[in-house]
């Protein structure tokens, strides 16, 4: 296994860090004595993290299963420990079982992680649901789709599984020769025989032309998964290898001991809020009204977000409605335009009343608002049900906090089929 320095070569940002915090480490009697306890905490835990990594792709990545970064460490390291101990089989199951027992959470990072898998929010929804209830040849086929289709609408003209297909990103875990790249290759393997015999690799062009025909099984299903998780990291990193090189050029001027400190601490701090975040229970007629004002609604901010927006609708404020529903739009390259895309969605579809149904707290920056409304279609009365993901974005960071403030609620539909019928 390669040393930590070696490690780091292939991580700038990360190389970066570490070199920061082992500059601290030789000037730290200067620190007082909690920031000594911290730098050395962080110190310990960047070691384990990068060693740790190393050895999972080290040993899984021939398997499929590969790291990313918002992979459990602990989880790592018992699947590393399985391996050593008892062999790729029963890590293997363990590491199958893993996956099936946190496919929600897999399922929410996947779902609204860029514009390219949210388009594909209720394919996602049918490829887990399929997942979680062990029919397993529906969902491997719909996960070897998604992920075509992603990465061709991320390229605009090549699907995943496309030779020549350039996964090179700047300062990205998963586009390592021991991650994304390797399974894509394996993945892609021809299959030019038609196989009965168990698989345990989603081979894509065995399963699609109909050659590979036992394919249907938990470790196939979760190592697409993992594919899908990849994929969705990468999207995010090419989408800001520009502004991460920039950053990095600033930081590799060295800030001051205390600067460096604080904004290692932020990083760890913000991987404990997103960890130990603990979904909320909100009962629609008890917690909150089933309909009311926005200012009803103030305790909680993407309720209250979206609330406003349906008082908009009401007002029939189209272009400020063409923002809040951006996503409906951004079809539309001249954003002058968007204002009267949205007038001709919604003037036909006059928002009488609505009532709150259910809300779902998916994790810290993504919720769902599901409702029913009453809407003038012409000269009928109609209702229906939507669902709205509500999904809290930042304009710098990857992923902004709400605990933080340093972002915004956006809504993402995810059912509003009801404003398209007639």
């Amino acid at each position: 296994m390669r040393e930590i320095k070696e490690i780091l070569e292939d991580y700038p940002s990360l190389k970066l860090q570490y070199e920061q915090v082992e500059r601290m480490s030789l000037v730290k009697f200067l620190l007082k004595k909690e920031q000594r306890k911290e730098l050395d905490r962080i110190k310990k835990e960047m070691n384990n993290l990068i060693m740790t990594t190393e050895e999972y792709n080290n040993n899984f990545s021939d398997y499929g299963w590969i790291a990313y970064s918002l992979i459990n460490v602990e989880f790592m390291k018992k699947a590393n420990q399985l391996f050593k101990d008892n062999g790729i089989t029963e890590a293997e199951e363990f590491i199958a079982d893993y996956y099936i027992e946190n496919s929600k959470k897999a399922k929410k990072f996947i779902q609204y992680s860029s514009n390219e898998f949210r388009r594909r929010s209720n394919i996602i929804d049918e490829a887990f649901q399929a997942y979680e209830n062990k029919q397993y040849y529906s969902a491997v086929t719909l996960f070897l789709t998604i992920a075509d289709g992603v990465i061709n609408d991320f390229t605009k003209n090549k699907g995943f599984f496309t030779e020549g297909l350039d996964l090179d990103c700047w300062d990205c875990l998963v586009e390592c020769d021991k991650g994304l790249k390797k399974i894509k290759d394996i993945y892609n393997l021809p299959r030019k025989r038609t196989n009965e015999e168990i698989i345990k690799m989603p081979y894509r062009n065995g399963i699609l032309h109909g050659r590979d025909l036992n394919y249907g099984n938990k470790f196939v299903s979760g190592k697409c998964i993992v594919m899908l998780l990849a994929i969705s990291e990468w999207i995010k990193n090419k989408n800001t290898e520009d502004k991460r090189k920039e950053q990095y050029i600033k930081d590799a001027n060295p800030p001051a001991l205390g600067e460096s400190l604080k904004r290692l601490q932020e990083i760890e701090n913000t991987r404990k809020i997103i960890n130990n975040y603990e979904s909320k229970k909100i009962v629609v007629g008890k917690d909150i009204p089933i309909a009311g004002k926005k200012e009803e609604y103030a305790q909680y901010d993407f309720i209250y977000k979206f609330v406003e927006t349906l008082e908009i609708w009401k007002s029939k404020n189209y272009g400020e409605l063409a923002k809040r529903f951006e996503i409906l739009f951004n079809y539309e390259d001249r954003a002058g335009y968007r204002p009267k895309r949205c007038r001709e969605i919604f003037e036909k579809n006059i928002l009488i009343e609505f009532k709150l149904i259910n809300i779902i707290d998916q994790a810290i920056c993504m919720k769902v608002i599901e409702l029913e409304v009453k809407l003038q279609k012409e000269n009928k009365i109609v209702k229906g049900i939507m669902k709205i993901g509500m999904v809290y974005e930042g304009q710098k960071d990857v992923l902004a906090i709400p605990n933080k403030n340093n972002g915004e609620w956006k809504i993402y539909p995810r059912d509003t089929k009801i404003l398209y019928e007639s």
